[in-house]
């Protein structure tokens, strides 16, 4: 067996983005910055001025933006980020966290790569609680494609993009109601959470409706979100080809926002759009624009409270997955490993290894003042919350 991922030649290409793309694709979220209390303000670059803040429930963007900090851990001097906020998607989508440690096996060799580190198989195995055989299998199996299961490894963002929506068009999904089954299987075919899928959505939703429909809004709109020629293209390309498709999933959104103005209302009737749990689009949309109205016409700089646009829309369905704790968890070097627990780790998951590892998270997050839920440990871990129910701790 190969003793380390760097002597598979994952890493073909000499273009720093081509390679990390490789290895798993990223996601930014470019128009929403973090705030202090758990607060995230929209902000369109170009512009130069924050159109609203406020809790940001939306699962369009990572929930919690600007509490939760990765967690980290420094083994053999690489800081490896356990977890991010796309993996807080896993919670409620994938139970078994099967997919999560695949996420975690890419975005681990990627660090390693970055900062020109080797993990062996048995290193990676013990970092995600994954068997050495089965981190092994997967990487082998991933070698002709890279660690994204989409076809052209070395093709460019833009053309990715357009590759995942394609997949959705070609295949129906989005002409079905979504529910959890259907999330699943997207998620599953497109290796994406569903954050992404309804980011790279709302991408060629304003894209369309500014190149093809002419609508100036969605074109300031576009600066706003940074969206590259290229990735414009993509999109009007996908539309000519799918646009029976298109035309039908979209139709509704297409025809509120034709004569819309407002590069904010159209950011927000997109977010609608996507958010079934927000209720009636017409009505939600309308509450939106009326908000924003109210207060541009009252203040000069839009400053909206917390208790406005997307806090009054918070839902029932929202509410269990509201995930902000009074002590949110700090930033701090978690380190996972000694000599003693490496030398038990014989390549499974066992429970006494696990229930080690748990020990030490709870005795260095007391040490540094910080605060680890159950959710927190189930992460930084790479654990179901089934097997940690089973772990005394």
């Amino acid at each position: 067996m190969l003793d380390t991922l760097n002597s598979i030649d994952l890493f073909e290409s000499n273009d720093l983005n081509d390679r990390l793309w490789n290895l798993k694709y990223k996601m930014s979220y470019p128009i929403f910055k973090p705030r202090a209390n758990y607060m995230a303000s929209f902000e369109a670059n170009t512009l130069n001025k924050t159109y609203f803040w406020g809790y940001i429930l939306s699962r369009v963007i990572p929930k919690c933006i600007g509490t939760r900090t990765p967690a980290q851990v420094i083994y053999k001097n690489i800081k490896v980020t356990t977890y991010t906020f796309d993996d807080l998607e896993f919670l409620d989508t994938f139970s078994s966290f099967a997919l999560l440690k695949i996420k975690r096996i890419i975005r681990f060799a990627e660090e390693a790569w970055v900062q020109n580190k080797k993990f062996s198989y048995r290193e990676l195995a013990f970092l995600t609680c994954a068997t050495t055989n089965s981190v092994f299998r997967w990487v082998k199996d991933c070698k002709d494609t890279g660690f994204n299961p989409i076809p052209y490894a070395k093709a460019s963002l833009p053309s990715r993009k357009t590759h995942i929506l394609e997949k959705l068009l070609t295949k129906n999904f989005l002409l079905k109601p979504v529910n959890p089954s259907s999330i699943i299987n997207l998620c599953w075919i497109t290796y994406s959470t569903w954050s992404e899928i309804q980011w790279m959505l709302l991408e060629m939703m304003v894209c369309i409706l500014a190149i093809i429909f002419k609508n100036k809004a969605s074109k300031v709109l576009i600066e706003g979100l940074s969206i590259p020629n290229m990735q414009q293209l993509e999109y009007t390309d996908l539309y000519k080809k799918h646009q029976d498709i298109v035309n039908a999933y979209f139709r509704y959104f297409f025809n509120q926002c034709l004569i819309t103005v407002s590069p904010l209302e159209i950011m927000c009737k997109a977010i609608a759009f996507l958010h079934p749990s927000y209720g009636d689009f017409k009505k939600v949309s309308k509450k939106i624009g009326k908000s924003i109205t109210d207060y541009e016409s009252n203040h000069n700089a839009v400053h909206l409270d917390d208790d406005t646009i997307l806090f009054r829309l918070k839902s029932k369905s929202l509410k269990k997955h509201k995930t902000i704790e009074q002590n949110a968890m700090k930033a701090i070097p978690l380190n996972l490993f000694n000599d003693d627990n490496f030398k038990t780790f014989k390549g499974s998951s066992n429970k006494e290894l696990i229930q080690k590892r748990v020990k030490s998270l709870l005795k260095q997050a007391k040490l540094n003042n910080c605060h680890i839920s159950q959710t927190d440990i189930c992460f930084l871990l790479s654990l179901s919350r089934e097997v940690y129910r089973g772990i005394d701790i």
